[in-house]
């Protein structure tokens, strides 16, 4: 619930509401309500360029599912360490070793967008998508293998 009420704050319009409700509707945390109009299908997930690399940034937790799903192995996954929050995923095309000033720029994006939008500092983890393993709940994953932790600003704009 905690990363749900983290998803509602960043929430961006009726459309990103209702995708949270059905979130909570499908973990029997809401009753499920009949419906005579669907909102539209929402928006896929934030995106961002740093330094020529495509960034995304989940919106909720069925998001970060289909985020970590679609990714490739060598792609980073970053997330605010122990805090509800987006799951952001650097694409690596060319499966390259990214600099460490992409990685700190993800790093506050995954600050900005969780439960230490706040803070002065947060540590977020990172790791190649290759060592996630997916958790029992949406929007949970296991790491495998942390390849490191960056302690970063919240940071929401480039």
């Amino acid at each position: 619930l905690e990363g749900v009420a983290s998803h509602l704050q960043h929430a961006e319009g009726e459309a990103y509401l209702a995708e949270i409700r059905e979130e909570l509707c499908a973990g029997g945390y809401l009753p499920r309500e009949q419906r005579k109009e669907q909102f539209s299908k929402t928006s896929g997930p934030r995106e961002f360029v740093i330094k020529g690399y495509r960034v995304w940034v989940g919106r909720s937790s069925k998001q970060n599912d289909e985020l970590v799903r679609k990714a490739a192995r060598e792609d980073y996954w970053l997330h605010a360490r122990d805090r509800p929050g987006s799951h952001v995923i650097v694409k690596n095309p060319q499966q390259r070793e990214i600099s460490i000033e992409v990685l700190q720029q993800a790093a506050q994006l995954a600050a900005y967008y969780s439960k230490g939008r706040d803070a002065m500092k947060v540590p977020v983890s990172y790791t190649r998508v290759k060592y996630l393993r997916k958790g029992s709940r949406p929007g949970l994953v296991m790491v495998t293998q942390e390849e490191g932790t960056l302690i970063v600003v919240p940071k929401g704009g480039l």
